[in-house]
């Protein structure tokens, strides 16, 4: 009981003897940034109530490892966002969590928040003033009374650990560090964190995700050696392989007779009014697809499925033309079933990876990666891919095992990895 009746104290000593000064409109607008950051046990009753600020507008922000360390002593603990405005969002990631000066990146579900506007300069001196938001107080003025040949910071006053996490701002409203409070034997211990931490933590999470989305996997967008091999007739009504091993043989596509008949069918004809059979219903949907037409041509891949669901290449044709669509959850329902049904190549489950990388399930998109990695280890870009995948859920031995690996196949690939490791 001794800590929170000093805490309160120093809270006090703060706000009474710096909440005079005059805080600056550039500042005070920022308070929207700040958030209040609380972990809950499973009955919902609260552990730890800190602060941290919204470092991307489109639900990422900044807290102390402290809060990240209590919210992961249990599974049924949760980590509670609350905005000044009053939402409340549950945290769904941790994205960095090498806790590097104690700070980290987390998730949550959130879009156009107001983003705290990073200082992009390193010229913060002894003796300029600074900011801070305490316990939704209003900002208390201080200065910089000490820096370290590593950056760290020291206010003229202490900062009680209830804003720990919270950002430091300049005169511009600009954050230049982030408070990071702690208690050790007994002694309260404050520092400020420059804010080019929590830049490269989040420059850092981009680049991976970048790499996630980038040419590593839409390499494996490409069709299979089998398929490019066959020369695809301009119109035809010819089943698709179907596969119900890891590497099927090709099998001929029968020919349609007097094909100029159906080159051009008539806009009014739907799928109902032609033939009630898949392959029919498929290449319907190619020929849609040939005409830009992709509504039209999801909708018959999705009657071809409807009419014989074993029929694996409209789900991944569903798949691909939900993707290009951005329709992200369509697009990942249709390659789970296309694994269902007999099509669990290393492939499949890598776009399905893409899927679950860009609706945010970053944990699902290691599973597949996992799955594909299984059926074709000798792959390197799946193998590269899955290991800046553990870097994104902050599985730091995850990827170092993945590097291990990749050494052994593209040694190339394996020092890119490790560059994004360390």
């Amino acid at each position: 009981m001794r800590f929170p009746i000093t805490a309160a104290f120093l809270l006090i000593v703060f706000v009474s003897t710096h909440s005079s000064a005059e805080i600056p409109s550039a500042v005070s607008s920022e308070y929207k940034t700040v958030l209040t950051v609380t972990v809950l046990d499973k009955n919902q009753k609260p552990l730890l109530t800190e602060s941290g600020f919204v470092v991307d507008s489109e639900g990422i922000a900044a807290v102390s490892c402290n809060t990240v360390s209590k919210w992961y002593e249990s599974m049924l603990n949760t980590l509670v966002i609350k905005t000044s405005e009053g939402s409340e969002y549950n945290t769904e990631e941790l994205l960095s969590g090498s806790c590097r000066n104690n700070v980290a990146l987390i998730s949550f579900k959130a879009e156009r928040l107001s983003s705290a506007r990073i200082s992009s300069t390193d010229s913060v001196k002894i003796g300029a003033k600074a900011y801070i938001f305490i316990n939704s107080s209003p900002a208390a003025a201080s200065k910089i009374k000490s820096m370290r040949n590593d950056g760290l910071m020291k206010l003229d006053a202490a900062v009680p650990q209830s804003a720990n996490g919270t950002p430091v701002f300049n005169s511009l409203g600009h954050v230049i560090g982030v408070a990071v409070s702690f208690t050790q034997e007994g002694k309260l211990f404050d520092f400020v964190v420059p804010v080019k931490s929590v830049a490269k933590e989040h420059e850092r999470y981009s680049r991976m995700i970048k790499k996630l989305l980038g040419a590593s996997i839409e390499k494996n967008e490409a069709p299979s050696p089998e398929i490019k091999k066959q020369p695809e007739p301009e119109y035809t009504a010819a089943i698709p392989l179907r596969q119900s091993i890891s590497k099927p043989a090709v099998l001929p596509r029968p020919e349609i007779k007097n094909t100029k008949t159906v080159d051009k069918p008539k806009p009014s004809a739907e799928p109902q009014t032609i033939d009630n059979r898949a392959s029919t219903h498929y290449s319907l949907a190619k020929f849609y697809e040939r005409e830009g037409k992709t509504d039209e041509a999801i909708e018959a891949h999705k009657k071809t499925v409807l009419l014989d669901p074993t029929f694996t290449e409209s789900y991944l044709e569903i798949g691909k033309l939900c993707f290009k669509l951005g329709r992200y959850s369509e697009a990942a329902e249709a390659y789970r079933k296309a694994i269902v049904f007999r099509r669990a190549e290393a492939s499949t489950y890598t776009k399905l990876a893409s899927a679950y990388l860009l609706l945010g399930n970053y944990n699902m998109a290691v599973d597949s990666l996992k799955y594909a990695a299984r059926i074709d280890s000798s792959n390197p870009d799946i193998k590269f891919n899955l290991g800046v995948a553990f870097l994104v859920i902050g599985d730091k031995n995850g990827a170092i095992n993945e590097y291990t690996e990749l050494k052994k196949i593209n040694i190339e690939k394996a020092y890119e990895l490790l560059d994004l490791i360390y």
